[in-house]
């Protein structure tokens, strides 16, 4: 079957619903729809509405599902639709916001459905490659529903409405038992906090299209600060831009702002906190380097910690593994990234400045940061009295604070004063 765009007023896409707050006022909707479709009308959508339209003037690319149409359960038909929706999608560089409220799979068509139903899978991976993929999960995210929405790069949900299970709670109770709380069990919440499934929940469905309508346009503005206090430069950073994976990982913050040159996304540890990095840590900052390349935002990491917390909790969860993995991905990182040491920056924490062989700028040092192996206090401890600590003396004895031989190997491109922190940040073109 092959499909096309049926331009449409919103006054009469009025089955959308609340839908249409999420759009520009003054926008038109297309409807993508089997060629030759005479009239717009609900049920031709069999529970998957697929359309394109503008958010603050950037064309989006909607699929949202209709619960009123068989709980919005995926068949063949819709899926063949969604699959050709994705490529024009694709081929048109278009980003995507899936709105989800699915039952999962109709089980009602038979097995035959599962070579429609589960082409959704490829179809949508292969337009994620180099494409924005937003998900919102509505209520119930189940089955195959939940799959598709697992592979956004920006995971959203409702509170006290959304759950997530790959089958529904009729059979989740026939095999655990009547007594289990379902929606517990498998809500936002525990999703977010278990797994990052989910990677923010929100109060409310206008909450939710505002944190949209943000990340599609990214209007922030990232203030000025000439201050010569650390705390207050940071201040701003971190109570401004659009604020991001906030719920877990705490020693990594989040931020997206605009500047005069171009849109930054900004990883940076809270300032003079433990930040020992933990498992968790390192996964957000890998969802935010898959968000942010999406986006296509210059990067900047601010360090500010001692490095990798070393308990066995971490251990056993293969903190080594995820240093790997996190170096991997930012030396992967395709736009331009700089690195910024505003405090301690010891041992493994080096790959959070994004050092020069990582295909980043020269890292830029604050005044009065700490960067090396580790601090002098544990290996003066560590080595003790012997010809070990007597060369490692020799060795720091030629160690400047102003980091002369880090900028003599390329490392380090200056050492700038507190007060110009945000202004060379602003200044990256």
């Amino acid at each position: 079957m092959t499909y096309e765009l049926f331009t449409q007023n919103q006054d009469k896409a009025y089955f959308l619903g609340s839908v249409l707050e999420l759009l520009d006022s003054d926008a038109v909707i297309n409807f993508y729809v089997p060629e030759n479709t005479q009239s717009i009308k609900r049920k031709i959508f069999d529970g998957f509405i697929t359309f394109t339209s503008t958010i603050n003037g950037q064309e989006v690319g909607i699929i949202f599902n209709d619960f009123r149409s068989l709980g919005s359960s995926i068949g063949r038909d819709n899926s063949q639709r969604t699959c050709a929706f994705l490529k024009h999608l694709e081929t048109n560089k278009i980003p995507l916001i899936y709105l989800c409220q699915s039952m999962g799979i109709r089980i009602q068509e038979g097995r035959r459905l599962f070579k429609d139903t589960f082409s959704l899978i490829p179809a949508i991976k292969s337009f994620s490659k180099n494409n924005l993929y937003l998900a919102v999960s509505l209520g119930q995210t189940l089955g195959l529903g939940a799959v598709i929405y697992s592979l956004a790069d920006y995971r959203i949900a409702l509170k006290d409405r959304s759950v997530f299970n790959l089958t529904g709670p009729e059979v989740f109770k026939m095999f655990l038992g009547e007594s289990v709380d379902f929606e517990e069990l498998c809500g936002a919440e525990r999703m977010l906090q278990k797994n990052q499934l989910v990677h923010e929940v929100m109060d409310s469905q206008e909450d939710i299209f505002k944190k949209l309508k943000s990340i599609i346009s990214i209007s922030e503005e990232l203030p000025s600060c000439d201050s010569e206090n650390l705390k207050q430069q940071f201040k701003v950073i971190e109570d401004n831009g659009i604020k991001l994976f906030e719920s877990f990982g705490k020693s990594v913050k989040v931020r997206i702002f605009r500047t005069e040159e171009k849109k930054i996304g900004i990883m940076f540890n809270p300032i003079l906190r433990p930040n020992l990095i933990s498992v968790l840590d390192m996964k957000k900052s890998r969802f935010a380097l898959n968000l942010f390349k999406k986006l296509k935002l210059s990067l900047v990491n601010i360090v500010d910690t001692p490095g990798g917390d070393p308990r066995v909790t971490e251990n056993d969860l293969n903190i080594a593994g995820e240093v790997y993995d996190l170096a991997s991905d930012l030396i992967d990182y395709p736009h331009k990234k700089r690195g910024y040491i505003a405090g301690r920056c010891f041992g493994g924490a080096s790959i959070f400045s994004m050092p020069h062989f990582f295909g980043g700028e020269p890292t830029v040092v604050l005044k009065g940061a700490k960067l090396g192996i580790m601090d002098k206090g544990i290996i003066k401890t560590l080595l003790k009295a012997g010809p070990l600590l007597k060369q490692w003396e020799e060795a720091s004895a030629l160690e400047t604070d102003e980091y002369n031989d880090f900028i003599e190997d390329g490392l380090v491109e200056s050492q700038i004063e507190i007060k110009d922190f945000i202004k060379t940040i602003k200044e990256l073109s």
